[in-house]
């Protein structure tokens, strides 16, 4: 995906997730679960970091409704955990927590 389309997106998730703090009555939750769940795949950590902190904003007002994507986010916060905050991480180490986590 090319870089401006990624930054618009990142962009578009927080200033989505602005409005709906704002004005939650303007935005039917019951169509996003689906939209979203196609964003949790990107590779861009700035992408999926609005994406995830949009979804968890949804869900604090539908928690049944994002119940998919609310595990989803735990998993791959997890992963961003393992990865990214230890730099001498094992990798061995690393994929072992990351199947303890999925439930391997």
């Amino acid at each position: 995906m090319a870089l401006s389309k990624i930054f618009t997106r990142k962009k578009a998730a927080l200033a989505l997730l602005r409005v709906y703090r704002l004005a939650p009555d303007c935005i039917d939750l019951v169509e996003w679960p689906q939209k979203l769940s196609s964003y949790m795949d990107s590779r861009d950590v700035g992408l999926l970091t609005s994406v995830m902190s949009l979804v968890v904003g949804f869900a604090k007002a539908r928690p049944a409704l994002f119940e998919n994507l609310m595990e989803q986010v735990r998993v791959e916060a997890y992963i961003y955990y393992i990865i990214y905050t230890n730099p001498n991480h094992n990798p061995d180490t690393s994929l072992r927590l990351l199947l303890c986590c999925i439930g391997c």
